[in-house]
């Protein structure tokens, strides 16, 4: 699987933090997964080693980093519905 590097700018990299501690005073597991994913690919880590840290496929750390360079960090991955009627 290829490798990426990227860095962002001082203030972006500010801003992703915040949506991280955000996110997990509300407890959303995917968004910070999708942050923390970001945060370790910006510091150099591979697609491998970040997918093999939070149990996801190396295609999805691709698409997460994808995501956030073509979308921002504002479209963070949401949960799936379960087509589950509420209770």
């Amino acid at each position: 699987m290829c490798s990426v590097r990227f860095t962002l700018s001082p203030q972006y990299r500010k801003d992703v933090e915040r949506q991280l501690k955000t996110a997990r005073q509300w407890g959303r597991w995917l968004p910070i997964q999708y942050l923390l994913s970001i945060l370790a690919v910006m510091d150099g880590q591979s697609f491998a080693a970040v997918a093999v840290a939070f149990r996801v496929h190396e295609k999805t750390v691709a698409a997460w980093v994808r995501m956030c360079c073509c979308d921002g960090i504002t479209r963070a991955p949401r949960q799936k519905p379960t087509n589950r009627p509420p209770n």
